[in-house]
């Protein structure tokens, strides 16, 4: 019996145990349901929970420039990071991250346009 023979026998079996149904997937089946605030397949995010692969947006306080996803800028700075990284010896990784977090901040607060 060939691969094809036996896959035409379970489609056959399935098809007898689900009458009337539709018809069965011939790939990998999700066993959760879609994300509706992101819209992949992943476990349910809690009631109330923001998901955390929804895409986030910001727009211009006068409304007048498109929204912009920070996220694209957010995976471009992980890979400066991460490039970065790897060629200098950094001994204490978490204590430069923190540091990175008071500079951005402070960055931020005194940002001017």
């Amino acid at each position: 019996m060939d691969a094809d023979e036996i896959r035409a026998q379970n489609l056959a079996r399935q098809m007898a145990n689900n009458p009337g149904g539709p018809p069965p997937s011939p790939g990998l089946s999700p066993s959760v349901g879609q994300c509706p605030q992101c819209g992949m397949y992943h476990p349910p995010v809690r009631p109330g929970e923001i998901c955390p692969l929804k895409p986030s947006f910001v727009k211009s306080a006068d409304g007048s420039n498109p929204q912009v996803e920070i996220d694209k800028y957010l995976v471009t700075m992980k890979t400066i990071l991460i490039s970065q990284l790897g060629k200098k010896s950094i001994k204490d990784p978490k204590k430069l991250f923190q540091n990175m977090i008071i500079e951005l901040t402070k960055f931020i607060e005194g940002y001017k346009e």
